[in-house]
């Protein structure tokens, strides 16, 4: 009776020590939490999860704190976010990670080329203005912002799915996304991949 009590003593003493153990969260659950608070334009989640990842685009002034209008901008491009989790794999003793994604969004490369194109006509109407007749910077900035929001309206249904793996590291007890642009430009519909190939020199 005493050796049966003690066996079950001992097998309720390593359950007890393995819920301990799962307490942390997994690859997948940190990877999840971290698409969902981009979705969600969680600025502090975002923070925590992808640190500046999200604020390096090649497009915005890295000296400069992102304006209303840039937060607005990836507030809309984060809500046409869809994701899908392929596989996750987990190595302990190596303290490694993968989670691999398949995400779907705008296909803003499209997006930035209308755009773009659409900014040029409206500069035109400006161009030969008196100085008293042009626009002010707010103003200006408002243009901009309202163009933006209605070429991504018109390609709500123009997306584009990248799948990447997502690293992670062990550090202290707790999965950390590593940091990697390929994976951020491919839940932003490739927007960061647009701006740095336009910068690229066109050979004559």
């Amino acid at each position: 009776m005493k050796r049966t009590l003690s066996l079950i003593t001992a097998c309720a003493l390593c359950l007890a020590l393995a819920a301990c153990g799962s307490s942390r969260e997994s690859a997948e659950t940190v990877v999840s939490k971290a698409i969902e608070a981009f979705q969600s334009a969680d600025q502090a989640a975002i923070a925590s999860y992808w640190g500046g990842e999200l604020q390096e685009s090649p497009d915005i002034d890295a000296d400069a704190e992102t304006s209303e209008s840039d937060q607005q901008i990836m507030a809309a491009i984060a809500k046409n976010l869809t994701y899908t989790i392929t596989s996750s794999e987990e190595d302990e003793e190596a303290g490694t990670a993968v989670v691999s994604v398949d995400f779907t969004n705008i296909d803003m490369a499209q997006v930035m080329v209308q755009y773009i194109s659409e900014l040029f006509s409206v500069s035109m109407e400006y161009a030969f203005l008196p100085e008293d007749q042009q626009p002010t910077d707010e103003e200006l900035e408002q243009i901009y912002l309202d163009t933006m929001t209605s070429v991504m309206e018109e390609n709500a249904d123009n997306t584009v799915t990248n799948s990447v793996d997502i690293h992670l590291t062990l550090v202290d007890d707790a999965w950390t996304i590593d940091s990697d642009n390929a994976v951020v430009d491919a839940m932003v519909g490739g927007l960061f991949s647009f701006a740095t190939s336009s910068e690229d020199p066109v050979d004559p």
